[in-house]
């Protein structure tokens, strides 16, 4: 009788770690199935996801660039690289996104950009916009921006809701040039 019971209990035993050994195969499997389907395994996709987003900041001034023309667009960071697609009102706000793009050196096997202009003017009575870069004073901003250094007042009064003082900017701000300044 002994002899019976204790067989019944090791086969038990043994049909349970069978079980066990099957789901932890099927689980097996699934996870293998998932890394052929999506190309990743739960620690890539992890490490991906923290990846996600480099690009976009180590381009944040070409961003800040593009939106500060208005761009009708934007940016997209997949697959390794950043996807600028859209439209600006010149040839020279075009010029001036890919100036920024190129302010960093491996733009060549980081970037896809199709960025066109559409010709039209910009409105008279409409702002433009600058992109602080370092280096940058309110006095050269409104050298390149208005061809006078003396304009820096009317850029810094255009912008007192983010300008305390006009010798403190700081790389990445985007200004508002004011329109009558132009000239």
């Amino acid at each position: 009788m002994g002899n019976g019971s204790g067989l019944a209990r090791d086969k038990g035993a043994k049909d349970a770690k069978d079980a066990k050994d099957a789901k932890d195969t099927k689980d097996a499997k699934d996870a293998k199935g998932m890394v052929q389907r999506t190309g990743h395994c739960t620690g890539w996709l992890r490490k991906e996801a923290s990846i996600m987003g480099l690009l976009t900041g180590k381009y944040k001034y070409a961003i800040e660039t593009a939106k500060g023309f208005n761009l009708q667009g934007g940016a997209e960071e997949r697959d390794g690289k950043l996807y600028f697609k859209g439209t600006v009102a010149t040839q020279e706000q075009a010029n001036k996104i890919w100036d920024a793009i190129k302010t960093i050196p491996d733009w060549r096997n980081e970037i896809i950009a199709d960025i066109k202009a559409t010709g039209a003017a910009p409105a008279a009575t409409a702002q433009s916009t600058y992109t602080v870069k370092p280096g940058d004073t309110l006095s050269k901003i409104a050298k390149e921006m208005l061809g006078d250094t003396r304009a820096y007042h009317e850029i810094f009064e255009a912008n007192r809701d983010q300008l305390s003082d006009p010798d403190k900017i700081k790389p990445g701000q985007v200004l508002r040039i004011p329109s009558h300044a132009r000239g």
